[in-house]
């Protein structure tokens, strides 16, 4: 009896240790899990990780897991499920956000949050199931500990009181507290290294190489400290910002002010191109994600764009226009072409300075005897543009309640319609104008279109490994044919002779899901995120086409278009402008930054990366300063004694 008693006893024993063990490896598993969606996830987003990424990414979970150690079995395995559902979402929505924008989301551009529902199918789109399989075995952990029964302390085997002790209870006991105290020690442990010291060069503004971007640019923010680091760093500045407001020194605005200075001047320099478009009425017509790659491009022998390429052999046209945007993508192109300034790179302009003082073109035509308006089949609301277009000075807006009953393609009203209401529109003007047209339907993901345009490019439609690229193509094609009807009416008024018309793309297509390119073009080259720019003004064909060849090897960004067009006309570009015209010589032009891509630059027409040679850390300390002077323009208002106010613009 007392062996059977004691059989008994080892039993309830070891099922005691099983009891408790399972709990453990479960709790175990979501430290892991966590650590793999951290690690795996930027590795996934970028190639510009590094051994101390890897701390870092360790390092959370392990707090996470030694904090969970001060709880209860159950309320733990219920800590550590709600851990693995949080940040199961908390990678979706950065690897969402980040297909849509490259880059990262913030609690500073929280706004931009609110323009997903309007691309909301492109999310769809985007979403990779896969990426929630997680969340599973987060409500697993959830759902564990109701599955538990509290184990008596004592076990009755006949008539005997047998006490059940676990004999590994000290020993992990004693893990915990080592877990614990390692977790807490890896944080001096990552603070002190090599790798961080070089970060504290950047706070002293003693930049070599590609230090600063580490701090500045969230995503390689992310490459180098992992996504909840940087998500962590990312709440910590704002509740400091709140607390402490960011102030100016009066030696930075005399850099600023400098910078500006230099600007004008640079902005002076006389070309041939100088007022030979003066007086004229200006049209831009702003292009739905295009990029340059599209202009003179043939599938199956079709042209992508056969109305841009005919345009293009009397016009100029520059290939060498780089993606400037983020956050904002439309947006950010807008604010680029009419005030002057690299966009914020850190949250959209247009939904966080309106309130700021800045130069913007429109306003600038107004006092030069111009009108002003904006044509755009969306929502007045999409990225705060109703509000924009009357800070920028714009007279007259019209939105998609102006095109009651015609068609919706994609994201708005269909571009022909706009396109030729735009043409017709013009012909009722009185005076000098000023308009911009924004086209949509080539607007990710690219689908919505006639059918028509659904057969085009056989070879590669509906072909597996082109994701979105057969259907970009042709809604490119689309919004091409919209050009030509635009220019078949406007052909037709008084009004064409004696205007400049500025076609360009606003951004690149975003993510395309392509693992096939065509033409043997790599589409995710650095080198090919660039947007077209051309410029056409009737009756001076010739003198366009022979001073083509000085643009071969310009490079520039959107925000170089302002003062390109205020050049054309004959008119000074003011003060307070970042960009500069695209007919200054190459050896005096800006490097352009690469947003998207933070660690490269275009330096006189080439794609460097900045850690290649100490050489170019000077060129990307310029470019962090052109960055970060414009946020401090926008943010400090340091052009409101320069800027009229827009309630002086006659609306």
């Amino acid at each position: 009896m007392k062996d059977a008693s004691t059989k008994q006893a080892v039993l309830c024993e070891e099922r005691s240790i099983v009891s408790k063990t399972i709990p453990n490896v479960i709790c175990f598993s979501c430290i892991v899990l966590i650590f793999a969606l951290d690690w795996f996830s930027i590795r996934s987003l970028t190639d510009e990780t590094q051994l101390s990424t890897l701390y870092w990414c360790l390092l959370w979970p392990l707090v996470i897991g030694g904090l969970s150690l001060f709880l209860s079995q159950k309320k733990r395995l219920l800590f550590l499920g709600l851990s693995v559902i949080f940040f199961t979402l908390l990678i979706a929505i950065d690897k969402l956000y980040f297909y849509f924008f490259q880059s990262l989301p913030s609690i500073f551009n929280a706004q931009a949050m609110s323009q997903i529902w309007d691309v909301h199918y492109s999310i769809y789109l985007l979403i990779n199931p896969t990426t929630f399989l997680p969340m599973l075995f987060g409500l697993f952990v959830l759902c564990y500990p109701w599955f538990l029964r509290k184990k008596p302390s004592e076990k009755i085997v006949g008539n005997v009181a047998i006490k059940i002790k676990n004999p590994k209870k000290m020993l992990l006991a004693n893990n915990y507290s080592v877990f614990i105290i390692f977790s807490f020690l890896l944080i001096p442990l990552v603070s002190f290294s090599p790798w961080q010291s070089s970060l504290a060069k950047v706070k002293t503004e003693s930049v070599t190489n590609n230090d600063w971007v580490k701090v500045y640019s969230p995503i390689t923010y992310a490459a180098a400290h992992g996504l909840t680091s940087f998500h962590s760093k990312d709440l910590s500045d704002y509740l400091v910002s709140l607390i402490n407001p960011p102030v100016i020194t009066d030696s930075r605005k005399q850099e600023i002010n400098q910078l500006l200075l230099d600007k004008q001047k640079l902005n002076s320099t006389n070309s041939e191109m100088f007022a030979i478009a003066k007086d004229r009425n200006v049209v831009f017509l702003q292009m739905e994600s295009w990029a340059e790659f599209l202009v003179d491009m043939e599938v199956d022998g079709e042209p992508v764009t056969p109305t841009s390429n005919q345009l293009k052999k009397d016009s100029l046209y520059f290939e060498n226009i780089y993606d400037v945007t983020l956050h904002g993508r439309t947006s950010d192109a807008e604010f680029a072409v009419f005030t002057g300034l690299l966009p914020d790179y850190r949250k959209p302009a247009q939904m966080s300075h309106m309130d700021s003082y800045f130069q913007a073109l429109p306003k600038i035509l107004h006092q030069h005897g111009y009108t002003s308006s904006a044509i755009h089949g969306h929502d007045k609301n999409f990225w705060n543009i109703n509000v924009a277009h009357n800070k920028y000075g714009i007279n007259r807006s019209y939105y998609d309640d102006t095109f009651e009953g015609k068609k919706i393609l994609g994201l708005g009203i269909n571009d022909i319609d706009v396109f030729e209401f735009a043409a017709k529109q013009y012909a009722e003007e009185k005076q000098k104008f000023f308009s911009l047209v924004i086209s949509l339907t080539s607007h990710h993901p690219f689908i919505d279109i006639p059918e028509d345009y659904k057969k085009l490019f056989p070879s590669i439609n509906q072909q597996p490994g082109y994701g979105l690229l057969p259907y970009f193509l042709q809604s490119v094609r689309y919004s091409d044919d919209a050009l030509k009807s635009f220019f078949d009416v406007a052909k037709k008024n008084p009004y064409f002779e004696n205007t400049l018309y500025v076609i360009y793309g606003d951004h690149d297509p975003g993510v395309l899901n392509n693992k096939r390119n065509v033409n043997g073009l790599n589409l995710s080259a650095l080198e090919n995120d660039k947007v077209p720019v051309l410029i056409y003004i009737p009756g001076k064909e010739k003198e366009l086409r022979e001073f083509q060849q000085q643009m071969a090897q310009v490079s520039g960004g959107l925000h170089d278009l302002m003062p390109t067009v205020l050049h054309l006309l004959g008119i000074e570009v003011p003060y307070g402008v970042v960009g500069s015209h695209l007919f200054t010589p190459s050896e005096f032009r800006a490097s352009v930054p690469l947003p998207q891509s933070p660690l490269y630059a275009v330096v006189k027409n080439k794609v460097i990366k900045g850690k290649q040679t100490e050489k170019n850390a000077v060129d990307f300390k310029k470019i962090f300063n052109e960055q970060r002077s414009v946020q401090e323009i926008l943010d400090f208002s340091l052009l409101k004694s320069v800027v009229k106010p827009v309630s002086l613009v006659e609306r």
